[in-house]
């Protein structure tokens, strides 16, 4: 059975559609928030405007504005980032940095030569990311064709649910479940046909249309682990993995599961972006294990915390409901400012 698949063909998201052509998403869903709010906006690049309401500025540079650099640096480095978490008593995945693949492999065969995640220290939507490598010819594989000069985390893998949770000002905004590529049989069509009708879809969703599935050497190479070709006819019904990782921009679902997640979940994610200072609001991305640890919980591991979120995947979700991120983020920068204004005055105002 085909899952029902959310359509924004109304006038707003097609008007969106139009303005698409000269700013990204995020920022204009922000600028849109400002303005419902009453706001001026003035824009300076398609990544940078300023939103004035009331005496009060704030700026913002594609999704962000009232976090700190340090913040940033801190969230963008994931080997230093995992430290502030772990320091802080997030739960994360077991692992080590390793700057060589001899290294690499040592941490491998530490964490018992199961399958691990290596991924690059710095960078985002799942680029350079090699997931379920399970022997020392693969590690070293991964090293080869790496572009890192840094080095790669090297880091147990968790099986389980994957989840993007947007976490603003302490509170949970939204949660997506994010399931890779993949596309269902109707017993005719061939993987190739199949893919290209779902990309149809995804062309007529403002977060997806720039992330279409591709036929890559990832897919075709994800295909043939499986035993099968683009050529294949799946059977009616029949879900056909695509790629192993379930991010959006290699062709991943989004999926709306904000009222779904746990309390004990969504603690998890709130406490990651308050283990790094000066982070008001980030996209959380978290595994949620069917295992449990010693004390019974269940296990819930983050993955990296993203100060620049992709907030149009929270307002135009593949399947389920649509939530107002920019709104919660333009409110808590717009109430942060009014602070530091105050703040400012005060300090600067004379004896």
């Amino acid at each position: 059975m085909q899952p029902q698949y959310n359509k924004y063909d109304d006038e707003a998201s097609q008007a969106l559609f139009a303005k698409m052509t000269n700013y990204p998403l995020g920022p204009l869903l922000l600028a849109e928030a400002a303005e419902s709010d009453g706001a001026r906006i003035s824009w300076m690049t398609k990544f940078i405007f300023t939103a004035s309401l009331a005496g009060t500025s704030v700026t913002f540079w594609d999704c962000r504005s009232a976090d700190s650099s340090i913040a940033a640096m801190i969230a963008s480095d994931k080997a230093v980032a995992k430290k502030f978490m772990l320091k802080a008593g997030v739960p994360v995945p077991t692992g080590r940095f390793a700057r060589t693949p001899e290294k690499a492999v040592e941490h491998w065969k530490k964490l018992g030569e199961g399958r691990v995640v290596i991924k690059p220290k710095k960078g985002q939507k799942g680029r350079g990311v090699s997931i379920g490598i399970s022997d020392e010819a693969g590690i070293v594989a991964v090293f080869s064709r790496s572009r890192s000069l840094s080095g790669l985390l090297v880091e147990e893998m968790v099986e389980g649910e994957e989840y993007r949770i947007l976490v603003v000002g302490g509170r949970v905004i939204s949660a997506l479940g994010r399931e890779a590529a993949n596309v269902i049989g109707d017993g005719i069509s061939t993987i190739s046909e199949l893919v290209r009708r779902k990309n149809v879809i995804r062309s007529q969703n403002p977060h997806l249309s720039t992330r279409l599935i591709t036929e890559d050497d990832s897919l075709l190479s994800y295909l043939s682990n499986q035993g099968l070709s683009v050529d294949h006819v799946p059977a009616a019904g029949q879900k056909i993995r695509l790629k192993g990782e379930a991010n959006f921009s290699a062709g991943g679902d989004s999926i709306d599961c904000t009222d779904d997640i746990s309390e004990y979940t969504r603690n998890v994610a709130v406490q990651a972006v308050a283990s790094i200072p000066g982070l008001e609001w980030a996209g959380v991305d978290v595994i949620v294990s069917p295992a449990t640890e010693p004390d019974g919980v269940p296990r819930v591991v983050v993955l990296e915390v993203n100060t620049n979120p992709a907030i149009g995947s929270h307002h135009y979700p593949l399947i389920g409901k649509p939530r107002n991120a920019a709104t919660a983020i333009w409110r808590h920068a717009l109430k942060k400012q009014e602070v530091w204004d105050r703040f400012r005055d005060w300090r600067y105002s004379p004896v």
